[in-house]
């Protein structure tokens, strides 16, 4: 799914839409190198 479909579902920004990946990110402890689709699949 793309980022603008995100947004249109959540109706939020894209900047928006980067905060909350960014502390999805951080409350998951993701290191940097580590993609968070890759991350959500791995599981």
């Amino acid at each position: 799914m793309s980022p603008n479909n995100f947004c249109a579902v959540l109706h939020i920004s894209k900047d928006g839409l980067k905060k909350k990946r960014y502390r999805l990110r951080k409350k998951l402890a993701i290191k940097k190198g580590v993609g968070l689709e890759a991350y959500i699949t791995s599981l």
